[in-house]
């Protein structure tokens, strides 16, 4: 047996273990990381490379920086600010942090908006007790920012290669916001499920436990040990400290520096200054999500490493008959073979494996390659039926969300994202 067909089965089997459940994410993804070792596709060093990847290294720094804001008192002082927002249905407010979202993943890239908006989430739900949650604001937030990332070739790291890609084929390449023209559509729909439905079908399917900051959910003793470590980071400059960090934080995302890296340092600096304690800042990590992510990385690793999505690939587009033999259902049929195979392997592995068929194909039928290649790109913005590869949602796991939680919520946002994007793709090339 093939190694493809191997990794195939792999997966067949971990979709099958994330819908049942029968272990907790992390779990799953860890038995799926060790399967592609055991079955020889990939080493132990491929399989840990998701460890010390950006996307992983970002999520802890983040969640240390944001603890921060509570040891020193600044997030009760943003709270104090942000009150307002608890005026709103919650509703409206998870509106709004999915159009901020969108809009500023069009200028930065998804994973860092999520590295700044997470904090602030965190901040709302403690000042408002709860009032505003994370269950109901983390899902739609990395959806918009995933979504966002279709506006402009640097939202995300996949549209950029994509880009690359091109540029070395034609030598252009796409224009700054090229990608718009036709993914304006999926944040559009994005915003019209979230002021409609969107919120209504998030209480039918969100019905488990909120998992709270963990300021939020202290035991007495540990209230008290808080307390007791409060007295002495509450200091006036330390507040200042926390806040600068995240600043220079933020500015160095926008400056384009790598978001793990940032994040890190910016964590060494509120530890160091003891704005917050060794053993504050490791309890403030949601290890279940580094985890979680981490291992998928190097499961995707074996996806990519065996040819599984090459296999895939070549076969829809083989057995495409006459939707193939046109450029509009070629550009379609990459659309949705992009966004499939994005919910379970790496969403730059995805890039990289088809935009060259893509280019082929192109050349092929004797047409422009461009709206091949923006459909794949787009389509690997698209995917957000599962918490697996594609950082801005494997990073809302902290939240809570099981594995049905997202194929059944994010599933109709991907769905309903990926019709109207054909569409507009058609009306944009065609």
């Amino acid at each position: 047996m093939d190694q493809s067909t191997i990794a195939i089965i792999i997966t067949i089997v971990v979709m099958i273990l994330y819908a049942t459940e029968l272990f907790p994410l992390a779990v799953t993804s860890m038995m799926a990381m060790t399967a592609m070792v055991l079955t020889g596709i990939i080493d132990w060093t491929q399989a840990f490379s998701g460890f010390s990847s950006s996307i992983v290294m970002m999520l802890i720094g983040v969640c240390i920086i944001g603890e921060s804001f509570f040891t020193t008192g600044l997030a009760e002082s943003m709270g104090n600010c942000l009150k307002k927002f608890s005026c709103l249905k919650e509703k409206y407010f998870s509106t709004i942090l999915y159009t901020v979202a969108c809009g500023m993943s069009a200028f930065l890239n998804a994973s860092a908006v999520m590295a700044i908006l997470m904090p602030v989430v965190d901040t709302l739900v403690y000042a408002t007790k709860g009032k505003i949650s994370r269950k109901h604001n983390y899902l739609p937030m990395g959806i918009g920012s995933i979504f966002g990332a279709n506006l402009s070739i640097i939202g995300s790291t996949s549209m950029y290669m994509a880009h690359v890609l091109l540029k070395e084929s034609d030598g252009a390449g796409m224009s700054f916001f090229e990608p718009a023209l036709s993914g304006v559509a999926a944040c559009v729909v994005g915003f019209i499920i979230c002021i409609t439905f969107g919120y209504k079908l998030q209480e039918k399917r969100f019905t488990f436990q909120e998992h709270l900051p963990d300021v939020m959910t202290m035991t007495e003793h540990e209230d008290q040990e808080a307390l007791s470590e409060k007295q002495i980071m509450y200091k006036p400059w330390k507040k200042v400290f926390s806040a600068l960090t995240m600043v220079a934080c933020v500015i160095a995302f926008v400056a384009g520096c790598d978001i793990g890296g940032v994040a890190i340092v910016g964590a060494i600096a509120v530890v160091a200054t003891r704005c917050i304690s060794e053993k504050r800042a490791y309890r403030g990590v949601s290890w279940e999500t580094v985890f979680i992510t981490a291992a998928s990385m190097g499961y995707a690793n074996g996806v990519v490493e065996s040819g599984a999505g090459e296999a895939i690939a070549n076969f829809v587009i083989g057995i495409s008959g006459p939707i193939g033999e046109t450029p509009l259902g070629m550009c379609l049929l990459i659309l949705v073979l992009s966004t499939i195979l994005s919910n379970f392997m790496s969403n730059i592995g995805v890039v990289v494996l088809l935009v060259p068929i893509c280019i082929n194909l192109a050349a092929t039928m004797g047409v422009a390659a461009t709206p091949f290649v923006v459909a794949c790109a787009i389509g690997t913005n698209l995917s957000v039926s599962t918490p697996v590869c594609v950082g801005p949602i494997t990073v809302t796991t902290i939240a809570g969300y099981r594995f049905k939680d997202y194929f059944f919520v994010g599933g109709v946002y991907n769905l309903l994202a990926t019709i109207v994007t054909g569409i507009s793709l058609w009306l944009v090339y065609y």
